[in-house]
């Protein structure tokens, strides 16, 4: 089987696969490697397009980083924000096989990189998670339905349309951190997820396991200054991959629609963590038939 090793250097992408006689060879003019270029400059170009660069990013491109605009953690403000962190699996907060048990339904989120619009994008959102047998990720599924609970399928485009699906899907795996911190990225970039998947922590889940919170990383951008509140970011754009990250908060549950007790149970839950909740929109969920996708239940 024929491994390739994925590079990125000073900006630019390079790819070295096995030639026959052994040694190494460069790839060109390779669907995967335009597909992976695309994915890349789009995450890695973002000042191009006027856009705050999120933290993740500053951190790991640090040589970059003081030429663009990042994301400002008291977002002009003189206010911190309170530290949230995903559940540990040091103790018996997270199980990460019983959390992947069965689908999450979305009833409640805010706008994201990939579901910027309320009015378009917020149909019948459901995420479920299913086991690897060739490696230690999972498969991550993320549905919803565009305008109507009839519309089309949404699609998550980051340049890999070209790519046959098993390489065009997405993957999820704990970051090096274990417990609530997940990642997710296309399953061809997987090896990499630690470092260039996008964040999705997990917050918080109920005793009985009927609930979830999830936060798109840590909660940065301030809303209300006494007392402080603070949220994800909220001004996103679907035109750069890089815009993802640090955005997406979400309610979800195993039952497709939640009780007002429920979901009022989450959102103070979230007022008690120092989270704005007045960005959440709720989902429609009534009469989806959810075609196209799995689910657990």
């Amino acid at each position: 089987m024929e491994v390739c090793h994925l590079w990125l250097l000073l900006g630019s992408l390079v790819v070295r696969c096995p030639s026959v006689g052994g040694s190494e060879g460069e790839v060109k003019d390779d669907a995967m490697l335009t597909a992976t270029t695309k994915y890349l400059r789009q995450a890695s170009t973002p000042k191009e397009r006027g856009l705050a660069l999120p933290h993740w990013f500053c951190s790991f491109f640090d040589e970059t980083a003081p030429d663009h605009p990042c994301d400002n953690h008291t977002n002009g403000f003189n206010v911190t924000c309170p530290l949230v962190q995903p559940l540990s699996n040091q103790s018996t907060d997270f199980d990460m096989q019983r959390f992947i048990e069965r689908s999450w339904f979305v009833q409640k989120q805010q706008v994201n990189g990939f579901q910027p619009s309320v009015e378009d994008d917020f149909f019948c959102l459901v995420h479920t998670w299913l086991n690897r047998t060739e490696d230690e990720f999972f498969d991550y599924l993320h549905f919803g339905t565009v305008g109507s609970i009839d519309g089309p399928q949404q699609e998550w485009d980051v340049g890999f349309d070209a790519l046959p699906p098993a390489l065009s899907s997405w993957c999820s795996g704990q970051d090096e951190h274990g417990g609530g911190y997940l990642r997710i990225s296309p399953c061809l970039l997987r090896p990499l997820l630690g470092k260039v998947g996008i964040p999705l922590w997990v917050l918080a889940v109920a005793a009985d396991d009927s609930w979830a919170i999830i936060s798109g990383g840590e909660p940065e951008t301030v809303r209300q200054i006494d007392p402080p509140l603070c949220t994800t970011r909220i001004n996103v754009s679907a035109e750069a991959i890089a815009d993802t990250s640090g955005t997406g908060l979400w309610l979800l549950t195993r039952a497709r629609i939640a009780s007002n007790d429920t979901l009022a149970e989450m959102e103070q839950l979230l007022l008690d963590m120092g989270i704005f909740t007045g960005d959440l929109f709720p989902v429609v969920q009534e009469g989806c038939s959810y075609e196209g996708t799995t689910l657990i239940e």
